[in-house]
């Protein structure tokens, strides 16, 4: 989802229109400061539960497969720019970068 939405296009939603490299030094600077959190059954089947209960179509599949790891991790918090398409999700609590 990163890398998508940081090489998609600046005209399409939410593209933040970068280059490869430059996504490339993005992607490495995440991996220096967090730990990346492993997929598994678990996140499988939280993202098949939530999608159900929240009847959850298109392209915020995507959104919910974020929620369904980091409730399976107990994360709480989200930051993100997309703060509407996360608000259905009570288990977490969502932060725009302007208001961190």
């Amino acid at each position: 989802e990163f890398w998508n939405v940081c090489s998609r296009p600046i005209t399409a939603r939410g593209g933040f229109g970068l280059s490869f490299e430059q996504t490339e030094r993005k992607a490495n600077l995440i991996d220096k400061y967090f730990q990346i959190l492993p997929d598994n059954p678990a996140t499988f089947n939280e993202w098949r539960k939530l999608v159900t209960d929240f009847k959850v179509i298109g392209l915020q599949v995507h959104d919910t497969k974020i929620v369904a790891s980091m409730n399976v991790h107990n994360i709480s918090t989200l930051v993100t720019f997309n703060e509407k398409d996360f608000k259905r999700f009570n288990t977490i609590t969502v932060i725009t970068p302007p208001n961190i």
